[in-house]
């Protein structure tokens, strides 16, 4: 089901929301629109999948962990490229040679 939705209008947010298994939020930029959609998904007790991969706006989305879990949803934010599926890249690339260390940008 495809529904329109107006992010700046946090009512149209919870109307379309309210009674979904999740959210998908792909909604940039991410620093504008991040942390409202989250902050809009727990209102709605609605688990969101996030592919945020501004670093500040992921750190203030995983501030709101204990939000989320209060609500009862699961929320998976900062998957996008970096952080996100890079990190687990780096990870699988190091599996068996205990890098001391690995940087992403």
């Amino acid at each position: 089901m495809i529904k329109k939705v107006d992010a700046s209008d946090l009512s149209s947010l919870l109307e379309t929301f309210r009674g979904a298994d999740a959210v998908v939020n792909t909604l940039g930029p991410f620093y504008q629109w991040g942390e409202k959609i989250l902050k809009a998904a727990i209102m709605a007790e609605v688990n969101l999948i996030d592919i945020d991969d501004d670093y500040d706006t992921t750190q203030r989305c995983l501030e709101l962990d204990q939000e989320a879990k209060n609500a009862g949803i699961m929320a998976v934010v900062g998957l996008g490229a970096t952080p996100g599926l890079i990190n687990l890249l780096a990870k699988y690339g190091a599996r068996g040679i205990e890098p001391e260390k690995i940087d992403t940008a």
